[in-house]
């Protein structure tokens, strides 16, 4: 209790008795949901005419205002000059997003730079459109290489070129990289 001598009276009393909350009717709907409010929301109400709040019919933020025409403003601003409701942001699916599956297959491997120098490994993955194998060659991003892929050291091999699309370390510190390569 507040002394009499006390100027004002902190928080102001609501005017009509609304102790319970406020009768408020959804923009979108029509629906009417008495609300408590904060004095913020209090003010904003009274300046603006609406405020934004969920609508459990509506299943989203919506706008909302008084139910009785007498105490809404003579001229509500634009709901554009007013913060739109916040919006849910989807969640982008992460996955794969290559053109081609990619399947884990260990077979030989033959690759050729453009200076020559050549190196057997194992792929780590191929696909259709493509392939990703672990070298010690240094190749940057563009390089075509000649490939054998699968490579039989006495048979008969087709060799193919492709184009180094990616590139980053094997391990922290060691000579080898991963590479991703893709058909020409």
């Amino acid at each position: 209790m507040l002394p009499k001598w006390f100027p004002f009276q902190f928080p102001p009393d609501l005017p009509g008795g609304e102790e319970n909350g406020i009768l408020l009717e959804c923009h979108s709907c029509g629906d009417t949901s008495t609300r408590e409010l904060s004095l913020i929301e209090r003010e904003a109400l009274d300046s603006t005419g609406i405020i934004a709040a969920s609508c459990p019919r509506c299943e989203m933020p919506t706008y909302w205002t008084y139910v009785e025409a007498a105490r809404r403003p003579s001229s509500p601003p634009p709901f554009l000059a007013l913060a739109p409701p916040p919006r849910v942001e989807r969640v982008k699916k992460l996955g794969n997003t290559r053109a081609h599956p990619q399947l884990k297959v260990d077979l030989a491997i033959l690759v050729r730079d453009q200076r020559g120098a050549t190196e057997i490994a194992r792929t780590e993955n191929v696909s259709v459109g493509g392939f990703g194998v672990t070298l010690s060659l240094d190749l940057a991003v563009g390089d075509i290489v000649t490939y054998v892929c699968p490579f039989v050291s006495d048979g008969q091999n087709i060799e193919q070129q492709a184009e180094c699309r990616w590139s980053a370390p094997a391990s922290p510190g060691g000579a080898q990289r991963i590479y991703a390569f893709r058909r020409v």
